[in-house]
């Protein structure tokens, strides 16, 4: 199906975008990650040279942030100066905790998928029973 034009623009598109970019980022991102690790430690890398992986990171906090101020602009969600100072640590958080997080469970699960393993698991139905 991908990149047949039969299929229209999800095999032209959709498609080919979703394994290049959504499937094998998190193979690229360990990669990159660990690369730049091993060539700190072993001294081929110098403080300067981790600018840009530092942009980066700043780059994802910038656009959070940007939305914080753009809601609080628009809608207003977020009325008490308490909520806006814990979403301006959750997008701290979010970079520095979550990301590296949801990159260990989607690289685990790329790993899981290319030895054919697809089950969930034996699931147990519990229901609503005390709720």
């Amino acid at each position: 199906m991908i990149l047949r034009p039969r299929y229209g623009s999800a095999g032209m598109l959709a498609l080919p975008y979703f394994v290049f970019v959504e499937a094998l980022a998190p193979m690229l991102e360990v990669i990159g990650l660990v690369g730049v690790a091993i060539a700190l430690l072993a001294g081929g890398l110098s403080a300067p040279a981790l600018v840009p992986v530092g942009v980066v990171y700043l780059a994802g906090m910038s656009a959070s942030y940007l939305v914080l101020a753009l809601d609080d602009l628009t809608f207003g969600t977020f009325r008490s100066t308490r909520d806006r100072v814990l979403m301006v640590g959750h997008v701290v958080f979010e970079q520095l905790v979550f990301r590296p997080l949801t990159l260990v469970w989607r690289f685990w699960g790329l790993i899981l998928f290319l030895q054919g393993r697809s089950e969930w698991g034996v699931q147990e139905r519990r229901g609503l029973g005390g709720a």
